[in-house]
């Protein structure tokens, strides 16, 4: 479980730092309602997201890389191709404001290729195999 915990903890903090410290001048602007207090079950239920998203990672990324380098490439991969094309049907039907476009989409690549890398780098020599 550690190998699903720790990376679920990382990436949710990587969260806070992306959107918190790191680009939160332009989310504000693009999103007014940004700095409004969320309630306790949010930020919840957004750990519980990033718990599910490792525990994803932890059951695929295994099979397609191992090792730190090869997690991370494997969290690339599903990050890329998985992630980031859900994501941005949000841009595209929902109407988003697209300035936000590289925002999320940088965090949700730098999530999954980091958490990828510790799913893969703690569980090195236990590769999965294809069911």
């Amino acid at each position: 479980w550690t190998g699903l915990i720790l990376p679920a903890i990382v990436m949710y903090v990587m969260g806070w730092l992306w959107y918190g410290m790191l680009f939160k001048a332009q989310y504000m602007a693009a999103m007014p309602d940004a700095g409004a207090a969320m309630p306790t079950t949010t930020y919840v239920y957004g750990f519980i997201n990033t718990l599910v998203a490792a525990i994803g990672l932890g059951l695929v990324a295994p099979r397609l890389g191992d090792g730190w380098a090869g997690g991370a490439k494997a969290g690339l991969i599903i990050g890329f191709f998985f992630a980031c094309t859900t994501e941005a049907m949000g841009f595209i039907y929902g109407g988003r404001d697209t300035s936000l476009l590289p925002i999320d989409l940088g965090y949700l690549l730098v999530m999954y290729i980091v958490g990828g890398a510790i799913v893969c780098g703690l569980s090195l020599g236990r590769r999965g195999t294809a069911a």
